[in-house]
C-alpha cells in the first residue's frame, strides 16, 4: 500500500491530477486525472527493468476498476513500455499506445466500452486486437478485475498472450484465443505503468488494488 514518488513508482502528471492511497481493506491506490481533455495521470516503475528477448518469460499482473464518469469517454491504458511520458505513452484523442515503442499493454480508447491488447518492439510492427467482452457490458463498470500479460520467448519470435480473471483474451470477432506474435530484434528495456486520461471535462479516475511484474533471472 506505500507510493512515495522517485522510489520504486514515479508519478506521471499533466497538471492537477492525483494518486491517493485509499483508506479501504488492503489499501488501493486511486490515481485520478485532473478534469481536463486529454490530461494524463498515472504512474510508472521509475526504472526499465524488463526486456523482450530469447530466453527470459515476463509476466505483469494488474487488479484493477475504473468507473465511466461519461458513458465511454475515459482513456485507460496499463501494462509494460518503453519511455513512458506524460502525452507520449497513451496518445491523444483515443490514438492508443505511442509509436515505435517496446509494449505490451491493455487500452481501453475514447468512444468505445470494450477493452484492445496490444504488443511491439522498437520499430516493429504493432499487433492489436479489440478482446471479446464475454458479456461484460462496459470495461468502465467499476468491477474489480484481475489483467494479466505473459511473454513467452523464443530464438527470434516471442509470444504474447492476455488474460481477464485466469480466461484467456480472445478476438471479439473471431472468437479466436489471442497470442500476438513478436520479432524482439531491437526491443528495448520497458517499465510498469497505468494511466488514464479524460476526453472531456470529467475528471476520470483508475483504482489499482496492486500492480507488479516479474522476468525469469
Amino acid at each position: 500500500s506505500d507510493f512515495i514518488t522517485g522510489d520504486t513508482w514515479t508519478t506521471l502528471a499533466d497538471s492537477s491530477g492525483t494518486n491517493v492511497i485509499q483508506e479501504v481493506e488492503g489499501g488501493a491506490l486511486k490515481i485520478l486525472a485532473a478534469a481536463t481533455d486529454d490530461d494524463d495521470q498515472g504512474i510508472e516503475s521509475t526504472k526499465e527493468c524488463f526486456l523482450h528477448g530469447a530466453t527470459k518469460s515476463i509476466v505483469f499482473e494488474t487488479r484493477m476498476k475504473f468507473t465511466e464518469l461519461n458513458t465511454d469517454d475515459a482513456n485507460v491504458m496499463f501494462g509494460l513500455m518503453n519511455a513512458t511520458a506524460v502525452g507520449t505513452a497513451l496518445l491523444d484523442a483515443g490514438a492508443g499506445p505511442k509509436v515505435d515503442s517496446s509494449h505490451m499493454v491493455f487500452w481501453k480508447k475514447e468512444g468505445e466500452v470494450e477493452w484492445r491488447v496490444s504488443s511491439d518492439v522498437i520499430s516493429g510492427t504493432v499487433v492489436s486486437n479489440t478482446i471479446d467482452m464475454r458479456g461484460v457490458a462496459s470495461a468502465g463498470d467499476g468491477v474489480y478485475r484481475t489483467f494479466r500479460i505473459e511473454y513467452e520467448p523464443g530464438p527470434t519470435d516471442g509470444y504474447v498472450t492476455f488474460f481477464v480473471n485466469g480466461q484467456q483474451c480472445r478476438d471479439k470477432t473471431t472468437a479466436v484465443p489471442i497470442r500476438q506474435k513478436l520479432t524482439h530484434s531491437g526491443a528495448t528495456e520497458m517499465q510498469i505503468f497505468a494511466i488514464v486520461k479524460p476526453s472531456s471535462a470529467n475528471a476520470e479516475a483508475i483504482h489499482l488494488d496492486y500492480i507488479g511484474c516479474y522476468q525469469a533471472r
